[in-house]
């Protein structure tokens, strides 16, 4: 049985290493100096611990499944506390995972920000926030451990980020930070004690084949070749799958990037006003400000030291009874005679459902003092925001949109509006967009420009066209001059 001791244990082990994770990445942002062995450090460090994380989650996983098949002969009170304590356990895991992978996009970042146009291929796999099993975790965390540079290229470990999914590692070049190839790994063993690692590269295009082939060739006079080190035949379904997904990272990389950069649409103000309010919350222990129209943020002390006894508690839903003596403030953002005031609530930079979405910027390179960075990350501030999008809705309701209400849709409504030649647009993803508000703090001004601008463009673009069409919006967060 595993025991609140031993998860502590674990929760102690990665709250020292992300600290040491936290201040590599601290003294790159402000230009402190910075080691070699502090940046090829960083991964292995980060990847050992969230696999013992890991390695944790799924002993609990088992241990509840074996609970579970002994139902009949538990007693059904030990069964029901012993079953929520272990949840208990894994969603505080979970959250102690996501902290690593926020660090671990915060790292990737440096490397990854000039090739961003190649995430969207990442962004159709589906997120997966473990490490794989067996010997094939063991294989790339020992990769990671002992390469983490192959001659000019960093190697970028796909595990410890939320947003690289397609492939197990990157090359980056350090001289342009420019993407050279993605690496597929599998592992296997034959004696249970030795690990036989395949690392297969695919570049892309012609010029990045041929630096990734010079790369390749000097790293490997570089190591000696040892009495046990032989070429080993892969097993033929490992080949098979090694094959299949090497085509679909070779398809993405020789694949042009059709995203149209035509538009941009400044906001500046709400970083600002969301660095207030943090201020304002680790100096009162709590604040809550309207940062926008119908955006109302409220900021909570997390008075709890350790991450342990961070996670180990549900600390959003004591918040949502605290927020129940906000009533005024929150009536405060419904506007009185109009149909369509709604109410979505966001908690920004949740734990246990992190992720770096599609466009975004990981929290660590925003545009705040570094010492709130730190607090949100590691939840010595808690945010949640209430949005009101009916000063949006009554905008577009001026601009030609229609409101349609839908009982049977999750939200209660869609927006549509009418073209010529009885057509009508729709806007799919629109609450999407609402969570850019609320969760991103992007300012509703700049969502509606956005919106009115993609419209009269595309409204002109089909004129004369037949048909159904589905045209992307593609929105990208930046800060500071337009890339």
């Amino acid at each position: 049985m595993i025991t609140k001791q031993n998860v502590r244990e674990i929760f102690d082990s990665a709250e020292t290493t992300f600290n040491s994770c936290w201040d590599i990445l601290a003294n790159i942002k402000e230009n402190e100096h910075i080691t070699h062995d502090d940046i090829i450090s960083f991964q292995p460090n980060l990847a050992k611990e969230l696999f013992q994380i890991d390695k944790l989650y799924h002993e609990l996983s088992q241990e509840r499944n074996y609970y579970i098949g002994r139902k009949n002969n538990l007693s059904t009170d030990w069964f029901e506390n012993r079953l929520k304590k272990i949840s208990v356990y894994q969603k505080g895991l979970k959250g102690l995972l996501s902290t690593g992978l926020m660090l671990g996009d915060s790292f990737a970042w440096i490397f990854y920000a000039k090739n961003r146009d190649h995430l969207s291929k990442h962004y159709q796999q589906g997120l997966n926030i473990h490490f794989p099993p067996g010997i094939g975790g063991i294989g790339e965390l020992e990769f990671i451990s002992k390469i983490p540079i192959i001659n000019n290229h960093i190697v970028i470990y796909h595990e410890l980020t939320s947003f690289l999914r397609l492939g197990d590692v990157s090359l980056i070049n350090m001289e342009d930070f420019s993407l050279t190839a993605i690496g597929e790994l599998k592992s296997s063993t034959e004696d249970g004690e030795t690990v036989n690692i395949s690392f297969t590269a695919i570049a892309g295009g012609k010029d990045k084949y041929e630096i990734l082939e010079n790369d390749l060739n000097n790293f490997n006079k570089q190591i000696p070749l040892s009495e046990n080190r032989q070429k080993r035949k892969m097993p033929h379904k490992v080949k098979q799958r090694l094959e299949r997904q090497v085509n679909k990272i070779g398809k993405s990389l020789n694949e042009e990037i059709d995203i149209q950069k035509e538009e941009t649409v400044e906001s500046k103000d709400l970083i600002e006003k969301v660095s207030i309010l943090c201020k304002e919350v680790l100096k009162d222990r709590y604040s809550n400000k309207e940062i926008d129209q119908g955006l109302l943020l409220f900021g909570f002390k997390n008075q709890k030291r350790s991450l342990f006894s961070k996670f180990l508690n549900p600390v959003s839903k004591n918040y949502l009874k605290i927020m129940d003596n906000y009533a005024d403030e929150v009536l405060s953002i419904m506007k009185k005679d109009s149909s369509h005031n709604y109410l979505f609530l966001y908690e920004p930079f949740k734990p246990d459902e992190y992720f770096l979405e599609p466009g975004m910027i990981p929290l660590f390179h925003w545009p705040l003092d570094i010492e709130l960075i730190r607090a949100l990350i590691f939840k010595n501030i808690n945010l949640i925001s209430t949005y009101n999008p009916v000063n949006l809705i009554e905008k577009l309701k001026e601009k030609g949109f229609d409101i349609n209400e839908d009982s049977n849709s999750k939200y209660g409504f869609y927006i549509t509006k009418k073209l010529d030649n009885n057509r009508f647009a729709k806007i799919e993803g629109f609450f999407h967009l609402l969570r850019l508000i609320g969760a991103h703090f992007f300012s509703e001004d700049s969502i509606l420009e956005m919106l009115l601008v993609f419209d009269n463009r595309n409204e002109e673009k089909f004129k004369d066209k037949d048909g159904s069409y589905a045209v992307d919006l593609y929105i990208t967060q930046n800060f500071g001059d337009p890339p």
